[in-house]
């Protein structure tokens, strides 16, 4: 029997993780837009449209919240969620506009 696993269920639940995703193929386009963004980042725990896949996961459908507070819960990750250092704060924009528009 195979054992498969989301990137979130690997994750290190301490405040102090961070997800770090290697390039595997340098050939791959880096994503540019929010939605190309959420896909690679997020969507493996919050679902490819905000639906959180799972119990201890927030879901951003219909997400009220500031920038401010979507911006330190991606820099500080807060609970489960890993920190994540390597979006700019130009990629945490362009994420968080994306989310706003699920409904």
């Amino acid at each position: 029997m195979m054992a498969v696993f989301s990137g979130c269920e690997l994750l290190d639940p301490n405040p102090e993780a961070t997800v770090t995703r290697a390039p595997a193929d340098t050939s791959i386009a880096v994503p540019h837009s929010g939605k190309e963004l959420f896909q690679y980042w997020c969507a493996g725990c919050h679902g490819i449209r905000g639906h959180a896949v799972g119990n201890d996961i927030t879901s951003l459908q219909g997400y009220t919240g500031t920038f401010d507070v979507f911006d330190a819960a991606l820099t500080q990750g807060p609970g489960i969620m890993p920190r994540f250092p390597q979006l700019d704060s130009s990629m945490r924009h362009l994420i968080f506009d994306y989310i706003k528009t699920f409904e």
